[in-house]
């Protein structure tokens, strides 16, 4: 009996332990996408809408909930357990990314790495960090600037994030530049 216990128990080590290096890896495949996607492209969308153009689009219904009664163009990314979507709205400097599933934990702390890293002549600004219950459903959002004296254009990061393993969406993650007016 205390080998079948003992096996068990490994078993169950091993399985947590994979289990945590998948929610690792989804994490930094999603930080991977919005960083070599949105950030890198935020000055030059129209080159991301070039680089992006063989991948699948989702249909314009289907297209609406991510767009969010915006024009533009929501795009599948492959990937396992579930594939992304890359999200960029016509003449507009705003790329999103989109996870059904991924690790809030994981994803988050990602997500500060990036921010708080930014540029050096930038500032980095905290601008929101709200937690939230929807529907029994609670999620956490992050947002953050970058701002440079002087200029009302300002790279602007937020992400939500949800530990509900019934949520539509686990992660996500809009980058815009909003103008000072």
């Amino acid at each position: 009996m205390p080998k079948i216990l003992l096996s068990l128990l490994i078993a169950f080590v091993c399985h947590a332990a994979l289990a945590a290096n998948d929610a690792e890896k989804q994490a930094e495949d999603f930080t991977n996408l919005y960083n070599n996607t949105c950030i890198q492209y935020l000055a030059d969308l129209d080159k991301l809408r070039e680089k992006l153009k063989d991948l699948p689009t989702l249909p314009v219904e289907k297209a609406a909930l991510f767009l969010a009664k915006e024009k533009g163009t929501a795009w599948i990314v492959p990937h396992q357990p579930e594939p992304f979507i890359i999200v960029l709205m016509d003449n507009r400097d705003y790329c999103a990314a989109f996870a059904h599933r991924a690790d809030a934990a994981q994803v988050e702390k990602r997500y500060l790495d990036v921010v708080n890293h930014a540029p050096k002549e930038f500032t980095v600004v905290k601008n929101k960090d709200e937690a939230e219950t929807v529907d029994g459903s609670e999620s956490h959002t992050l947002s953050y600037q970058w701002q440079l004296p002087n200029n009302p254009r300002k790279p602007t990061f937020m992400l939500t994030t949800s530990n509900d393993s019934e949520a539509g969406l686990q992660a996500y993650i809009i980058i815009a530049v909003v103008t000072d007016e």
